[in-house]
């Protein structure tokens, strides 16, 4: 006993200690959230809408409405969701639920409030909380492994008239039980796998058994609650309205491409030949990097080619250079004479070389000439 009580405080340490995000408005890990306010409705966005069976709808419930149950045959049957999001499997989880006392049940006993697939048989891998023999101001969870043979079990007793605030969480196979924002009682046992086929059921089990009372804000997660965060459902007594916010609407007006604006969903995409500017599918420009043909590519900044000339496939780089043209034919930056290397044995360059020796002798011998004549005066 003292070895379970240690790990059941180290347990709520580890969750105190984890920095949560405002429960109230965080849905990140809700699987299922029904506000009761005029329809079962889920209120997530996950898609797990509940069919009322005979409940009633109560405009004065803990939290705006409620549905009262008779005991009847009254209940809300979400079915089993495909995606298996009410399917704990041996994962955590928490459930929180408003529970109006007294129950009159009369002699009735085992009577469902938010389960799937208990019975009185204790089928295996099913949960369930429910009210407990006959007692109007017992409520219990109780969960089932492989065997039909109980595994966690938590319960609440001689509990006053009025609203009351219920929370059950598993972490790792400690469960703890929350009444009105305190731990009332833990558990610590093995984590069950608790996916099974049956229908998720509020205010009747699965071999229909009733409760006589009225339930409100009844939330599903994927995760185990700590203290503070059952606190903020319980909120002093007053409750909370879990506000997971309207699905997002897109708005692409003007848009054919792109994010939209609101929610950052695509507005569309464009087709190979075009892009998205600035939410506008535009023709895409195509340059011809090798528009001459002449198998280099330009050097311009797009194509980072070595062709000089991409209009003239006779200019790249390699190209014999043509002396007299008057072009950079080989794109070494050198025209025509001025390539000493291709054109060193040109006769026009040989001419045109010996003429500018020519006329630099016949600039020295006029310029020396003046010097002479200078000393001789």
């Amino acid at each position: 006993m003292k070895k379970k009580v240690i790990i059941s405080l180290i347990f709520l340490l580890i969750l105190s200690s984890i920095a949560y995000a405002d429960i109230t408005t965080d849905c990140t890990n809700v699987a299922a959230l029904y506000h009761f306010d005029g329809d079962a409705n889920d209120s997530s966005g996950n898609g797990n809408d509940g069919t009322v069976n005979g409940a009633t709808y109560n405009s004065s419930g803990k939290v705006n409405g409620a549905y009262d149950f008779d005991g009847d045959d009254d209940y809300i049957d979400v079915g089993n969701p495909t995606d298996g999001s009410l399917d704990f499997g041996t994962g955590d989880f928490s459930i929180s639920v408003w529970i109006e006392f007294p129950i009159n049940n009369g002699t009735s006993t085992w009577n469902g409030i938010v389960s799937k697939g208990i019975t009185t048989m204790w089928p295996s891998n099913t949960w369930g909380i429910q009210q407990r023999l006959a007692l109007s101001d017992d409520i219990e969870y109780v969960d089932y492994t492989i065997g039909n043979t109980p595994n966690a079990y938590l319960r609440a007793s001689s509990i006053s008239n009025g609203w009351h605030h219920f929370g059950i969480t598993r972490f790792s196979g400690e469960y703890v039980m929350y009444l009105d924002g305190q731990q009332h009682v833990t558990d610590s046992k093995s984590a069950v796998n608790l996916s099974n086929s049956a229908s998720f059921k509020i205010g009747q089990n699965e071999n229909s058994r009733s409760i006589n009372t009225s339930i409100d804000e009844v939330i599903i997660y994927n995760k185990a609650l700590s203290l503070s965060e059952v606190q903020e459902l319980y909120n002093l007594g007053a409750g909370v309205s879990v506000s997971c916010g309207a699905p997002c609407v897109p708005d692409c007006t003007g848009l054919s491409c792109g994010p939209d604006p609101v929610c950052g969903q695509s507005c569309g995409t464009c087709n190979a030949t075009s892009s998205c500017v600035s939410g506008v599918c535009e023709a895409q420009v195509i340059i011809d990097c090798d528009a001459d043909n002449d198998g280099f590519d330009n050097n311009n900044a797009t194509c980072g080619g070595s062709d000089c000339d991409d209009s003239n496939n006779l200019i790249y780089p390699g190209q014999t250079e043509v002396c007299s043209g008057g072009v950079d034919d080989n794109c070494n930056n050198l025209v025509d004479c001025a390539d000493t290397v291709e054109c060193s044995s040109d006769v026009n360059c040989v001419i045109v070389e010996m003429l500018i020796m020519f006329l630099q002798q016949v600039l020295l011998l006029g310029l020396s000439v003046k010097i002479l004549q200078h000393l001789v005066l």
